[in-house]
């Protein structure tokens, strides 16, 4: 057998197995980038004047301050909330789906932490200080994302109902 062709056929074979390789992988890599959308994505929203009551003693974890809960709400429309409760009074609640591309969001795990999008490592600032409740305050992949919604509640320390305003 020729040694020379040998070695020719086997370095040629090395080196096309090598490129569909590293194409393969940086395909791989490169791809969910490349797909990723520009903009923030438009979700479905309550109709006009739509609320939701949720009452409180249904959820032990917002009976004291600080604390954080996820909420799900069936009605008028399906969707996750995040609820904060700063003082016995005072809340911040939240949509708990990315702008992005609507991946559910994270509750800390504890009640200073912010809430984070586990899709592109995202963290949305949920205190009382500035910056603004919802807005984006750890970016590393340079996501381009908004400012998780934020909704307008009354709140009736008698009864304990929190009601808040879909739209």
């Amino acid at each position: 057998m020729n040694t020379k062709i040998y070695n020719k056929n086997r370095r040629e074979f090395l080196k096309t197995t090598g490129s569909v390789v590293i194409s393969g992988l940086t395909f791989t890599v490169l791809s969910p980038l490349l797909s990723s959308c520009e903009k923030d994505e438009k979700f479905p929203t309550a109709p006009a004047g739509s609320q939701v009551a949720i009452d409180l003693k249904n959820y032990p974890d917002l009976q004291s301050f600080p604390s954080i809960v996820k909420i799900k709400v069936m009605q008028p429309i399906t969707t996750v909330l995040i609820i904060r409760r700063l003082s016995e009074t005072e809340f911040f609640v939240f949509t708990a789906t990315c702008p992005h591309q609507g991946a559910e969001l994270n509750t800390p795990t504890d009640s200073s932490g912010n809430i984070h999008c586990p899709q592109h490592n995202v963290d949305f600032w949920s205190k009382n200080a500035p910056p603004e409740p919802g807005s984006v305050v750890a970016n590393p992949l340079g996501v381009k994302v908004g400012s998780l919604r934020t909704y307008n509640y009354e709140f009736n320390s008698t009864t304990n109902i929190l009601t808040v305003k879909l739209s």
